[in-house]
């Protein structure tokens, strides 16, 4: 981010970051310690940083704020964001489709360290061996905080979120087809999330919210 507000002169804005931070695969040290060196230059530009959660995070980072600087803060599902007389809603969360790898891959590793130092504790290892995946990287759909919204008279005008209703690109699972068949469980969860991304939309279309742009990431590839 620091390399693209220099290159391009950013100053004096926000910038939300889709998901896919890599929060939580190192230490909680080295990742705040990276974040209040970013903090210093982005408090010099005037530019702050929003961190939503997608599924290459640990969702503990947003829902307990672990990122909470000047410039810089990592922020829970259905944040409402105000820029200038613009309200922003960030829900985070997706599917990974290479879940079964990453865990596979997780415990390879755990038994590659405990061959080395066969007298390792299970406490000892966690401080060196970091999780690839989180169970709990689901987008979740709750229906309370949207209509405390409408009932607190909170337009919402603009949604980033990591992944995106169904209707939008893409739309199939053509270049997904090897997870696809590693994962039995996974089409029908990647449709579950797809969906309570589109009950978000229609929620807000219902109640009548004045939508203007949806921004989301997750997919690896550009499209409008």
């Amino acid at each position: 981010v620091t390399d693209l507000a220099n290159e391009y002169d950013i100053d004096n804005c926000i910038i939300i970051v889709a998901g896919d931070i890599g929060l939580g695969f190192e230490s909680e040290v080295s990742i705040l310690n990276r974040y209040y060196r970013i903090n210093t230059i982005l408090e010099e530009k005037n530019i702050h940083l929003i961190l939503l959660r997608g599924n290459h995070d640990d969702k503990s980072y947003f829902d307990e704020m672990k990122i909470n600087l000047s410039n810089i803060k990592s922020i829970p599902d259905y944040t409402v964001i105000t820029v200038g007389d613009k309200n922003v809603l960030c829900v985070g969360g997706g599917t990974s489709i290479d879940r079964v790898h990453r865990q596979q891959r997780y415990e390879e590793i755990k038994k590659l360290y405990k061959k080395m130092w066969p007298k390792i504790t299970d406490d000892a290892l966690k401080n060196i061996v970091y999780p690839l995946y989180w169970g709990d990287e689901q987008v979740v759909y709750n229906e309370n905080i949207l209509q405390s919204l409408t009932d607190n008279h909170i337009d919402v005008n603009y949604v980033v979120t990591h992944s995106a209703p169904d209707f939008c690109y893409p739309q199939d699972k053509t270049n997904i087809h090897y997870w696809l068949r590693l994962d039995p469980e996974l089409e029908l969860e990647l449709d579950i999330e797809r969906g309570n991304l589109t009950k978000i939309f229609n929620y807000l279309q219902e109640h009548k919210h004045e939508l203007k742009h949806w921004a989301y990431g997750h997919f690896h590839m550009h499209h409008n």
